[in-house]
């Protein structure tokens, strides 16, 4: 048996490559709310900034290769981060592994960025760190940026 369909994921390849086609054809990204072939494929690229809009990794190494501007990140974590300074503002505290902050298990996340299965970005390394948080570099895995060379 295959892979399910996602159509939400189809949808977003589809985007991309039209991106792809764009840049082929122009020399450039598109500028916000610019279309081609009837896509909004500037306003996907804006989603993908503001963090609205999440992509695989190598599709979002696909578009730096274009010149997008992005950074590899998960909206989820950055989230997570936050709550987990909200816990430490409000209790003084760092969270242990089975507490929450509302429906965020903050104690989860800070256990899953520990271990290195939750990758982090540097940022968010000291902003853990400026906090408390005794983290070391070893301890996490960080995002680094592609290093991708293209000749012109």
């Amino acid at each position: 048996m295959g892979a399910k369909y996602n159509p939400r994921a189809a949808e977003k390849e589809r985007k991309i490559e039209l991106v792809e086609e764009f840049y082929k054809e122009y020399g450039r990204l598109p500028k916000s709310h610019e279309k081609y072939r009837g896509v909004a494929i500037g306003d996907f690229l804006n989603s993908i900034k503001q963090g609205n809009t999440r992509i695989t990794e190598e599709q979002m190494e696909r578009l730096m290769v274009l010149g997008f501007e992005g950074q590899i990140n998960d909206v989820g974590v950055t989230k997570g981060i936050r709550k987990i300074e909200e816990f430490y503002n409000r209790h003084g505290r760092m969270p242990e592994a089975d507490e929450t902050l509302g429906r965020n298990k903050v104690g989860e996340m800070l256990l899953s960025i520990r271990s290195g299965r939750v990758r982090i970005t540097e940022q968010q390394f000291l902003r853990l760190q400026k906090i408390g948080v005794n983290l070391t570099r070893e301890q996490v895995t960080f995002f680094e940026r592609p290093r991708i060379y293209v000749k012109k």
